[in-house]
């Protein structure tokens, strides 16, 4: 049943806080006023005189400062990718840039608190840091002009405590399968029983060491610490942490993609994926006239829903299984106070918005391929949130989270008869030559016959702002 929520709205527009000394300044990013878009050095450049833009706000280091008192009410900014600070010339207009800190007047900083947001005076040149000609887009420099106080010149402190309360305040609560064998984890839970392997060599410890990676990030992989006794070998890490003895956490990003509207992304991780038992004979009826095979289980299992926010009410959410992702709104979903009710199916963990039997794959063997949602284990993800802020390094890690792909692929485990069945005919060069049939390479390829293995590679590159386009 969907319930009215009228909460005061706790957004990112309005996360800021009237400074009386540098000691109230924390470490963060920093969003300006008439764009809702934060402070970023472009490009994450390291290099001594890099500009200062604005940007789309997400959880990277180009947008994260430090506060350091430099007396008389001021303060160096320093950026935390680079370690340089923030400074501006005295030349209104001039992009102010990040350079080496030496504590000249140029890189300190008069915070003057007005309205729930701040300014940012220069005490060299007394101009103050403003967005250039009011632009709203992306890349826009930020400059200094002649301070006027306006909303191009207003920034606000994203404050870490009142984000986590906005996160918890709408936090799903999971419905795992009352027959569920492989629970959430945290990531350090996994990063103590794997490695990180790239082209064959083991490169990390885990994934908690895994900021820079010396190879192609494809080719980077995790290893269980123990080798697999064979590739449906199950671990007793793979399992996970049982939620009714020990909680696991629930990742959550908060963001936002345009002026307004606040994005909250829980993102939840499993140390295995259980993928489907698929049928490779025909199967009528959904009958299988052979053994069944055990398909598409992996390592690493990243799942996520986001809630979008806009003038303090949730209006759309977006969950999903298997790589597609869907749209709901409000009154599809259950609720339980402000928060969200989602069910995860058993084995893979997609998401889905009702208890039921969700089928995402039709095979042309007359198989089917179902994920089962059901209330049985309820996770209370509030009890457990942790607010992503790219301390991580964890977040950095761009490889798979799951092993090398095993075993054999589904057009090797498809018997040669169901493979004719599928022939199509074929006449690619029009009447230069006669039709030929399909040939059983072009039929696992048309069909993804090839990409899909008995163990897979895991997700990759997890984005902990993926649903910043999607609404």
């Amino acid at each position: 049943m969907f319930v009215s929520r009228n909460k005061a709205f706790f957004g990112l527009f309005i996360i800021a806080t009237w400074f009386s000394s540098i000691s109230n300044l924390k470490a963060g990013p920093l969003i300006a006023r008439n764009s809702s878009r934060c402070l970023d050095i472009g490009g994450a450049s390291q290099d001594p005189g890099a500009r200062l833009v604005q940007w789309d706000c997400a959880s990277v280091a180009n947008q994260d400062f430090d506060w350091i008192d430099a007396g008389a009410g001021f303060a160096s900014i320093k950026l935390k990718h680079s370690g340089q600070c923030l400074e501006a010339n005295a030349n209104p207009g001039d992009s102010a840039f990040q350079r080496p800190c030496d504590q000249d007047d140029s890189q300190k900083w008069e915070p003057l608190g007005k309205d729930g947001g701040y300014h940012l005076r220069n005490k060299a040149s007394g101009l103050c840091l403003d967005i250039w000609g009011w632009e709203t887009n992306n890349g826009t420099k930020v400059s200094s002009a002649v301070c006027h106080f306006g909303s191009n010149q207003t920034f606000m402190f994203l404050d870490d405590p009142q984000m986590l309360r906005l996160a918890r305040n709408y936090a799903p609560l999971i419905q795992l399968h009352p027959e569920e064998d492989f629970f959430p984890s945290s990531v350090e839970y996994f990063a103590a029983h794997t490695d990180v392997h790239c082209q064959g060599q083991k490169v990390r410890e885990s994934v908690l060491d895994a900021v820079y990676l010396p190879y192609s990030p494809q080719d980077c992989f995790v290893q269980t610490q123990d080798a697999m006794n064979g590739i449906y070998d199950v671990q007793g890490f793979m399992r996970g942490q049982d939620p009714r003895r020990d909680i696991p956490p629930v990742y959550a990003s908060v963001y936002s993609p345009s002026f307004g509207v606040v994005h909250i992304q829980y993102a939840m991780f499993y140390p295995y994926n259980y993928g489907k038992d698929v049928c490779f004979s025909l199967a009528p009826a959904g009958y299988c006239l052979s053994k069944r095979v055990a398909m598409g289980n992996h390592l690493g299992d990243w799942e996520s829903i986001t809630l979008r926010l806009e003038g303090g009410r949730v209006t759309a959410i977006r969950m999903g299984a298997h790589g597609q992702r869907k749209n709901y709104g409000p009154h599809e979903v259950e609720w339980r106070g402000d928060h969200p009710v989602v069910y995860s199916a058993k084995g893979s963990h997609g998401l889905y918005p009702r208890s039921g039997d969700y089928t995402y794959r039709s095979l042309p063997t007359g198989d089917k391929l179902v994920d089962i949602a059901r209330s049985g284990i309820e996770w209370q993800s509030a009890e457990a949130l942790v607010l992503l802020n790219n301390r991580e390094n964890w977040m950095n890690y761009r490889g798979h989270w799951g092993t090398e792909r095993r075993g054999k692929n589904a057009c090797q485990l498809t018997p040669l008869n169901v493979i004719n069945s599928l022939r199509k005919v074929w006449n690619p060069l029009g009447s230069l030559f006669g039709a030929r049939l399909e040939t059983t390479e072009e039929i696992c390829g048309r069909l993804g016959l090839n990409d899909e293995y008995q163990i897979g590679e895991g997700p990759w590159w997890q984005s902990f702002d993926q649903d910043r386009w999607g609404f």
